[in-house]
């Protein structure tokens, strides 16, 4: 038609996810306003989180160590994280790591060190002389 007349309005849209992280950018449903501009939605990948999608996810939240041992997160791209072995001087009993009396007559620990003589073992956890 005579007079027509058509307009080009480009809507760009920016992605500031951290990519080499495997992180994804998702399509918002902004048509970017005025302005036309969209920053896009991160997809992170396993082990990272965030609005960018550039922080290591920390495994030891949610993963429950026995009380007495230390986590260690899993750097990412793993996922979880590992517990640390009790203490020397305890062991894990029903979820926590309890000191051994090392003086009582059925410890191992006893037996191989004490003999018949008259000895006196005192228990100061977590060790014991």
């Amino acid at each position: 038609t005579i007079g027509a007349e058509s307009r080009l309005e480009p809507l760009t849209r920016l992605c500031a996810c951290s990519l080499s992280k495997g992180a994804n950018c998702t399509e918002s449903d902004s048509d970017g306003g005025e302005a036309k501009f969209v920053s896009e939605d991160c997809e992170c990948s396993v082990g990272w989180e965030g609005r960018l999608c550039d922080i290591d996810e920390d495994g030891c939240v949610d993963f429950g160590c026995p009380e007495g041992t230390n986590c260690t997160d899993m750097p990412a791209p793993g996922v979880g994280a590992v517990c640390s072995d009790c203490p020397p001087g305890t062991e894990l009993i029903e979820g926590k790591c309890e000191d051994i009396n090392e003086c009582d007559s059925n410890s191992t620990s006893a037996n191989s060190t004490l003999t018949e003589c008259s000895q006196i073992c005192v228990d100061d956890a977590p060790f014991f002389h």
